[in-house]
C-alpha cells in the first residue's frame, strides 16, 4: 500500500499486476504470492523535475 500510495507498483515477472487475498489457488495455498518485483513505476520521473 506504501509503494502504490507513492507512485509504485508490484507486478509479476511476465508484466501482470500481483493480486493480493488469492483463495483456492489450484497450484499454491492460500494466500500465497508468487514471484514479483517492485519498482518505482513512472514515480521516479516527478524527482527528476
Amino acid at each position: 500500500a506504501v509503494l502504490r500510495a507513492a507512485g509504485g507498483r508490484v507486478r509479476r515477472p511476465d508484466g501482470s499486476p500481483l493480486l493480493y487475498g488469492k483463495r483456492g489457488q489450484a497450484d499454491d495455498v492460500d494466500f500465497a504470492n508468487p514471484w514479483f518485483v517492485a519498482d518505482v513505476g513512472e514515480a521516479v520521473e516527478a524527482f527528476r523535475r
